[in-house]
């Protein structure tokens, strides 16, 4: 380089030219010797021909290179900083015809690096003529954030959770779920979430959190659809290990009186924290009444060992029980009861049932006239003097004379004369000419004064 003189010298039988393009179109020298006065580094080509005088032809061309070495030179790319795990590219500038070696080992210009801490490489730049150019490089590492998706969580099914990441000042969640710290979720089932976390530095590093979603327990209620007004029934939750029912109670079981048709509601909680509801519908069958007659109605005055028949009203219901002194007598769909079998002074009552539940209770007061075994016609005193008052009654003698047949009683008389003292027998017609008709019979003692 600088002010030196290259010259070139061709040898050949004839007159020789020089050129500067292989297409000869630039002629420089004639001559056997050639000077040339670059002084630049670079590769310079230069062609040269002979033109044979004796033959009158010119030789083929050749082709003559000047290669002008430079001093050697590095420039290295300015000093960079990479995440950790990223590549960092680093090239040199250098003279040219000159070989590169990098403290890598790499060879070429431009290379690639994977340092996982602080590094200065070197460049070396060579031609074998001089002494080679050194540069460095030096590549930063920054490290990676701490990238902080959240503790793995789980979630009652339905509901929705907040998921927190941190670490860095930007975030990206996967599947488009968002660019803040903070999201929103409310997945169905177990769900793994991504969040790309990326520090001030530019540096990025992902973590994930997984979400376990529970089912929700199955709550029932068991009891009583249907009670009877002013009764109670016990309602029992299970499903759960906690409850809360629309009462403020907090048992599995409860007791309630419901005056009207009730719904009844409880919350239970699962071991899992995890809650449901489930309702249970309490009707009341409110009270009702029956009606309570007989066919000696409005009185109920009988004879004793007549036969009497008690009718409910309504008739509709499926079951009636009716009580004599409230010792049960006959239970069953009909709501008629007959018996001849009646107390002096008896209470007979019913009680009907509609689904289980007892009608308030009916009853009547029967009058029961006991027919005597004996009278005293004679004694003038007024008391027991008649038998068989406003009864259609027939007297017979021990013989089976009829002697008496009437409704007035019979004053012991036969065809106005007094009887003698002893037993005679009578019949007594009841409830003559209707379905219920009955006859009565007996024996009655006259007795003396």
């Amino acid at each position: 380089m600088g002010d030196s003189v290259y010259p070139f010298i061709a040898s050949g039988n004839g007159i020789i030219d020089w050129y500067s393009d292989s297409l000869l179109t630039n002629h420089i020298h004639t001559g056997d010797t050639l000077i040339s006065n670059e002084t630049n580094a670079g590769i310079y080509h230069y062609y040269a021909t002979v033109f044979d005088t004796v033959y009158l032809c010119t030789s083929s061309i050749k082709d003559i290179v000047l290669m002008i070495v430079s001093q050697p030179f590095a420039i290295a790319s300015n000093d960079t900083s990479v995440c950790k795990g990223e590549y960092a590219f680093l090239n040199v500038v250098g003279s040219i015809n000159s070989s590169f070696i990098w403290s890598t080992g790499d060879t070429t210009q431009q290379i690639s690096v994977n340092p996982q801490t602080d590094t200065e490489y070197f460049i070396t730049v060579s031609n074998g003529c001089f002494t080679p150019a050194v540069d460095s490089v030096t590549v930063h590492v920054w490290p990676l954030p701490q990238a902080y998706a959240g503790a793995d969580t789980s979630i009652c099914i339905g509901d929705t959770i907040a998921l927190t990441a941190s670490g860095g000042v930007q975030y990206l969640w996967s599947n488009s779920l968002g660019n803040t710290a903070q999201i929103f979720v409310h997945p169905l089932i177990n769900t793994n979430y991504v969040v790309t976390v990326t520090d001030s530095n530019g540096c990025s590093k992902s973590d994930d959190v997984n979400v376990t979603v529970m089912p929700l327990p199955v709550v029932s209620i068991s009891g009583d659809t249907l009670i009877c007004e002013g009764n109670s029934t016990q309602l029992t939750a299970s499903g759960g290990v906690l409850y809360l029912w629309n009462t403020n109670a907090t048992t599995p079981t409860i007791t309630v009186s419901p005056v009207t048709n009730q719904t009844y509601s409880v919350i239970a909680t699962d071991a899992n924290t995890c809650s449901n509801t489930a309702s249970f519908i309490v009707q009341v069958h409110n009270t009702f009444y029956v009606s309570l007659t007989s066919d000696f109605a409005p009185l109920h005055e009988i004879t004793q060992g007549q036969l009497i028949t008690f009718t409910a009203t309504p008739d509709t219901y499926p079951r009636y029980d009716f009580f004599v002194n409230s010792t049960l007598k006959q239970s069953g769909p009909s709501n008629i009861f007959s018996s001849a079998v009646i107390d002096v002074s008896s209470i007979v009552s019913v009680i009907a049932y509609e689904l289980g539940c007892p009608s308030v209770e009916e009853d009547v007061n029967v009058k029961v006239k006991v027919l005597p075994n004996a009278f005293t016609p004679f004694d003038g005193d007024g008391i027991n003097d008649i038998f068989g008052k406003d009864l259609d009654v027939t007297i017979l003698n021990r013989w089976g004379e009829e002697i008496y047949k009437g409704v007035e009683g019979w004053d012991g008389k036969y065809k106005n004369n007094n009887v003698s003292p002893g037993t005679y027998y009578y019949t007594i017609e009841m409830n003559k000419g209707t379905s219920n008709a009955q006859i009565l019979t007996g024996t009655i003692n006259v007795v003396a004064k």
